[in-house]
């Protein structure tokens, strides 16, 4: 069975979908996905757009395998000015081991080559992780077109 690199490798393109989240409400979800020129990781560009077409998150993230084969997520986003590096779990949940600030953050990402979940959890240190945002996407177009 492939891992979730390998699916978003083997899957690139424009997905769009709705979401919604404590503190955001309903929003839409943009999400490309780029094989970079290595061809062994992938460039994420997220972005969520509330009900007055206002963009209230943007992400650029980077999913690649660390030297022991692990995958991990370096996610630049608009909510924190360092960046989070993540390492998976299991089964697409990402968690950042070694939190920089007042937060812990985990990303998690659910594809089957169609359509794509995309979460957000994240708690003040020393409680527990919450969902606060999760995008149900589906494919617009392929890469290539």
């Amino acid at each position: 069975m492939t891992d979730l690199l390998d699916r978003l490798i083997d899957s690139p393109g424009l997905f769009i979908g709705g979401g919604d989240g404590v503190g955001s409400g309903q929003f839409i979800g943009r999400f490309r996905v780029t094989v970079l020129p290595s061809g062994t990781a992938v460039a994420i560009d997220y972005e969520a757009y509330g009900q007055e077409n206002l963009l209230q998150h943007a992400e650029h993230t980077v999913v690649s395998r660390d030297p022991e084969g692990r995958l991990t997520m370096v996610a630049v986003h608009s909510e924190s000015p360092m960046p989070a590096f993540l390492t998976e779990q299991s089964g697409g949940f990402f968690l950042d081991l070694e939190p920089r600030g007042p937060y812990m953050l985990a990303i998690q990402v659910a594809f089957d080559g169609d359509e794509l979940a995309y979460s957000w959890w994240w708690a003040s240190q020393g409680e527990e992780l919450v969902e606060r945002s999760r995008a149900l996407m589906y494919r617009l177009e392929p890469a290539g077109r």
